[in-house]
């Protein structure tokens, strides 16, 4: 029994890293990707149908995980249980999750479903931990329930880099229709005062997740910025720069 449920544990995380390749390969058209995603579904309902005796495999995977894929994977599987207690417990493992594990866990959490953990989230919130409290934050605002308080402005100002970027990166999925609602203008006023200090971060993944968060703000002194890293070939920002130019249709 054990033997099987390793075959389904392997084969879903190389199923997921199959699928992140596939949303960019010229080799893979829809019908690929849903018979894709139907192979991965039926890895995941095998193993939760399984039992504790998976669930076990799944907690020592997510433990052991070196890379994202591996993290994602056993984390995704957990966090879809209706078992509150296992929830918890998946929680309580991933703060020993550095780098691409870490990432990879904080994407599961993302993608679990949010009307079963809710209340959970909302109490990572609240916590000690940064990461988790921005995961948490990033959770909630990807479902359309963003946190109405103060954390994520405060966590655009952590001391960790990595913090900082999730933060604004949960900016970019903040809902508009909340983001523009007239009661957020106080937030929205906050936030604007926040970008000049992001843009002079000394990570370059801050100031790349700045100005994405930028746009999704709809800044209006964002274009000029990017047309004058454009200009500046020089600068360490230019090719990122560039890129969300493009994207925005505004290139040239």
């Amino acid at each position: 029994m054990v033997d099987l449920l390793e075959v389904h544990v392997d084969e879903l995380e190389w199923l997921w890293r199959q699928r992140h390749a596939a949303l960019r390969s010229k080799e893979y058209d829809f019908r690929a990707l849903v018979q894709l995603d139907e192979r991965i579904a039926a890895h995941v309902d095998a193993l939760v149908l399984a039992g504790e005796e998976a669930w076990a495999l799944l907690r020592s995977r997510l433990v052991e995980a070196e890379d994202a894929y591996a993290a994602f994977g056993a984390a995704h599987v957990l966090l879809l249980l209706e078992d509150a207690a296992v929830a918890r417990q998946t929680l309580e493992l991933s703060a020993g999750l550095e780098g691409a594990a870490w990432e990879g866990f904080r994407l599961a959490l993302r993608y679990a479903p949010p009307e079963r953990h809710v209340d959970v989230l909302k109490g990572l919130v609240a916590g000690a931990s940064e990461r988790h409290a921005i995961a948490a934050l990033e959770a909630l605002a990807f479902h359309g329930q963003p946190d109405p308080g103060g954390r994520l402005l405060e966590l655009l100002g952590a001391a960790k880099s990595d913090v900082r970027r999730a933060a604004w990166g949960t900016v970019s999925v903040l809902p508009l229709r909340w983001l523009e609602a007239p009661g957020q203008a106080l937030f929205r006023q906050r936030l604007a005062q926040r970008f000049p200090t992001a843009l002079a971060d000394a990570s370059s993944e801050v100031r790349d997740a700045a100005r994405w968060a930028a746009a999704w703000a709809r800044q209006p002194w964002l274009l000029s910025s990017l047309r004058t890293l454009a200009r500046a070939p020089a600068s360490p920002d230019h090719v990122s720069g560039l890129k969300l130019l493009g994207v925005l249709g505004v290139l040239g």
